[in-house]
């Protein structure tokens, strides 16, 4: 399967909305618990846009109409001192899981913020991954992708989620655009 990214559109809010709402409704991967319309998605990629941050899709080169995962950027908080540091959001269609796609996504997402381009519209120097520690679901498959695409693990928020009915810790990882990819 060639994979292929490109720049997320509003014309795929319906798409990242479904790939999405299985995780709010499935997994703890995320701690929403109503999933978002696709009115919300674009929403939400407006604001990634608006502040000058990527969102992008993966698609197929045999099917490049379908989103298969997307990335989203969004800046880490609101206060400005923060302002050069960034969120990372990315799911994956669970049909196309362990294919490469977040490889995938990651290698371009990556590239996009280490970019001359990026750096001058908005300069990013840390990235953060906050993820579920979740042993009944993604979670460790999820921890080992990103200590493999070079982020470490700084710490960890003991039971802050409830979700499923159980409760939920979440980890958070930090790359630093300076280092290099292992």
């Amino acid at each position: 399967m060639s994979i292929i990214i490109r720049p997320a559109t509003s014309n795929d809010a319906s798409s990242i909305s479904e790939i999405y709402s299985y995780y709010v409704l499935s997994e703890v991967s995320t701690f929403e618990t109503n999933p978002p319309s696709p009115s919300e998605i674009l929403a939400r990629l407006e604001h990634t846009r608006s502040n000058n941050l990527p969102a992008i899709v993966a698609t197929t080169s045999s099917n490049p109409s379908v989103v298969i995962g997307y990335t989203m950027v969004r800046p880490y908080h609101t206060r400005e001192a923060y302002n050069r540091t960034v969120e990372l959001g990315m799911y994956v269609d669970r049909n196309y899981l362990k294919g490469g796609v977040g490889v995938a996504l990651w290698e371009a997402v990556i590239t996009i913020l280490r970019s001359e381009e990026q750096q001058a519209r908005r300069p990013v120097k840390q990235v953060i991954a906050a993820m579920s520690i979740d042993t009944e679901g993604l979670g460790i498959g999820v921890k080992n992708f990103y200590i493999k695409m070079g982020f470490r693990e700084v710490g960890v928020l003991k039971d802050v989620g409830y979700k499923f009915d159980r409760y939920i810790s979440v980890m958070f990882l930090q790359y630093s655009i300076e280092e290099t990819v292992c």
